[in-house]
């Protein structure tokens, strides 16, 4: 289950499946990863907890930005998004 993939200088959080849109164009609907990451269909909506313990793994001084995007409207989790952005940002002013 990936949470977090890099891709050149940004570090991507996938942080649910749950969309609300039937896009023609996803991704989602050609390919079950993006820039070299594993699989990015989730088993589960993932914890706060787990998301932290993943990004334990990633040196954030690597990345010049964070982007919630995965395959899934991150949006539908609202709060998890901006509680994750609030403890990203307590480690690193990114």
């Amino acid at each position: 289950m990936t949470l977090l993939y890099p891709i050149r200088n940004s570090l991507y959080v996938n942080i649910t499946n749950l969309c609300c849109c039937k896009c023609v164009f996803c991704i989602r609907n050609i390919t079950d990863s993006v820039g070299g990451s594993d699989s990015l269909w989730l088993d589960h909506e993932p914890t706060m907890e787990e998301l932290k313990q993943e990004l334990e793994k990633f040196d954030l001084d690597d990345y010049e930005e964070v982007v919630f995007c995965g395959y899934g409207e991150p949006l539908m989790r609202i709060n998890e998004v901006v509680e994750f952005a609030k403890y990203i940002k307590s480690k690193k002013n990114i």
